[in-house]
């Protein structure tokens, strides 16, 4: 239940896959004395490319040693092939590691800042974010926990506390620590981490199936009962979280595809300023953003977040992110007209006796089936030619005094853009 959508799980998915084979081929090794060198091989092998898949795949052998905590009499007394194993499985491993040595260094000297930096001040924080996240239906990022009510935290707290309880009270002491151990085993080299990530639970979901299925087969009816609430919180945690996953990624998509048309309406710009209204999800936008420098098949893009030291000048490209998802060009406009006119007085009559509109923009590309709105309203007609739009207004508006909205709509991207007020004066 806690494997999530987010593409970044797939690595999860591959470092445990390859770690439960290996798991597998190392106990069949310890109990079946005819398996030799090759099995030896296999298991180095299996262990590297899970590694390899991710680098939280380091901790996996240490696995083999919680199964040997919980059977003793099968594996612990073929102490020897338990011994051969482990080495063989943490050997490569630790090579893995000296070759890395100097990256794990870097990312301990990170500055607070960067969200991947390592730090031991790290481990309280996160062990007791990570507690209490499978219990909790409404936190779908990690990090998300901070706004939820704090009985509701607590109380998430209790349910999984309870859960090693009661597996202590059925199975005993070691069962407890083990699970206990297991769980957060596999989040060893990410609590150190700054950033918290939903996806770094994937492998903790294994032990935690397994606690909750051997509390379903316990003859107490109000265990069953209570392993049966806590499946029934872990399948409604997911369902609440797949549904974030669906409307955040569909709020990428938007993003995207706006980010794309924008850009080229500006002409390919290389440098590319955001902003962001109020209630806008900034968050998904940074998360879009960063490490990016590509836009399409254009490369060697900057992107200048809306908290970027750098500001953009007058003939900067800005993208304004609003409440729904969609970038919208911030500075397309450079100028339109006629701005102001008086009752009864048409500022640019055309022959049909409507007024002329017209709209300075820095490029029409992407822009060839515009319309321009008027109050809201679609104009009587609108013309894209090169940087210039014009458009036909209808005479009534100017019968009456009244300020009116003039607006640019892309129909196909759903984008409006607000250009400027056209005000009717009273006459003098």
């Amino acid at each position: 239940m806690l494997a999530t959508g987010w593409s970044a799980a797939l690595m999860d998915q591959l470092y445990v896959t390859f770690g439960l084979i290996v798991l597998l081929l190392a106990v069949r090794y310890i109990l079946d004395e005819t398996k030799g060198i090759f099995f030896l091989g296999l298991i180095a092998v299996g262990g590297i490319f899970s590694v390899l898949s991710k680098e939280t795949g380091i901790i996996f052998p240490a696995s083999l040693l919680l199964l040997a905590a919980l059977f003793p009499g099968q594996l612990v007394s073929r102490w020897r092939r338990l011994l051969l194993v482990f080495s063989s499985w943490s050997a490569p491993i630790i090579l893995y590691l000296l070759f890395r040595i100097s990256a794990i260094e870097s990312s301990f000297a990170g500055g607070a800042a960067d969200p991947y930096a390592a730090s031991v001040l790290n481990f309280g924080r996160n062990i007791f974010i990570y507690w209490i996240y499978p219990f909790h239906p409404y936190i779908t990022e990690a990090i998300n926990w901070v706004i939820q009510a704090t009985w509701s935290v607590v109380l998430s707290f209790f349910i999984h506390t309870l859960l090693v309880l009661i597996l202590w009270l059925c199975y005993g002491f070691r069962y407890a620590a083990v699970y206990v151990s297991s769980y957060f085993l596999f989040l060893t080299p990410v609590l150190f981490l700054h950033k918290q990530g939903s996806h770094y639970m994937y492998a903790s979901g294994l032990p935690l199936s397994i606690a909750l299925a051997l509390l379903v087969v316990n003859k107490s009816k109000l265990i069953k009962l209570f392993s049966l609430l806590g499946a029934i919180f872990l399948i409604w945690h997911a369902f609440v979280f797949q549904k974030f996953i669906y409307e955040t990624g569909r709020c990428m998509t938007r993003m995207s595809t706006s980010l794309e048309a924008g850009f080229a309406s500006a002409g390919y710009p290389r440098d590319i300023f955001f902003t962001s209204d109020h209630d806008a999800p900034t968050h998904i936008l940074l998360g879009l953003i960063h490490g990016r420098n590509q836009v399409g098949k254009y490369s060697n893009i900057t992107f200048h977040s809306p908290s970027s030291s750098k500001q953009s000048g007058a003939d900067s490209f800005i993208l304004n992110l609003n409440s729904q998802c969609l970038l919208s060009v911030a500075n397309l406009s450079l100028d339109f007209g006629p701005q102001f006119t008086t009752v009864g007085v048409n500022p640019n009559k055309q022959p049909d006796g409507s007024m002329g509109l017209w709209i300075k923009v820095k490029s029409t590309q992407g822009l060839s089936n515009a319309q321009v709105y008027f109050d809201g309203e679609p104009a009587v007609g609108t013309s894209v030619g090169d940087k210039i739009i014009t458009a036909a207004i209808d005479s009534t508006y100017f019968t009456r005094p009244g300020k009116y909205g003039v607006s640019l709509k892309v129909p196909t991207r759903e984008e409006i853009y607000h250009i400027g007020i056209f005000e009717v004066r009273v006459s003098e």
